[in-house]
């Protein structure tokens, strides 16, 4: 779940270096000016955003070790906020960590399979203890009854909260 912007980072990193690579040889083949400047341009563009997702991914990873560090939780639950189907089916999961309210976007693909209609997401630890990444496990073809649930949930919490108000 969070390691897709640390593989995000690299590639772009990659396409980086192999168009100071192009640009390099353009100078030494003496191509022209403008296939330089587009090759200095794509370099500051990739790189600017090769490092911003960096320093996404490491935000993030120090603000889930700060908050699993001296606990022991082997299985976080978590609802289904929204879900979308643009280019592919994706969701947004609303988890509590210590009492702390994550709400984090979530493409189906990363999602493991799980037919006994459990919905959690599994903390991975490196060999030393600290937090590494979550796994994700969710019940793919009842997802979508589980978030209408969940959303007829909200409406009816939102409608009594505003009749108490009322009263």
């Amino acid at each position: 779940m969070i390691r897709v912007f640390k593989w995000n980072s690299v590639v772009l990193y990659g396409l980086a270096a192999m168009f100071l690579v192009i640009g390099i040889l353009g100078v030494m083949w003496q191509a022209p000016l403008g296939t330089e400047f587009g090759c200095g341009c794509l370099i500051i563009v990739c790189f600017l955003a090769a490092s911003r997702l960096y320093k996404v991914y490491i935000k993030q990873l120090k603000k889930y070790r700060d908050l699993l560090r001296n606990s022991d939780v082997e299985r976080i639950d978590y609802r289904i906020y929204s879900s979308r189907n643009i280019r592919g089916k994706s969701y947004k999961l609303e988890f509590y960590i210590n009492g702390e309210k994550f709400i984090v976007p979530v493409a189906k693909s990363q999602c493991r399979g799980n037919k006994m209609k459990q919905y959690y997401l599994k903390p991975l630890y490196k060999k030393n203890g600290e937090f590494k990444d979550f796994r994700i496990y969710m019940d793919k073809c009842d997802a979508w009854d589980k978030e209408r649930n969940y959303m007829r949930e909200v409406k009816e919490f939102d409608e009594q909260n505003r009749k108490q108000q009322n009263i």
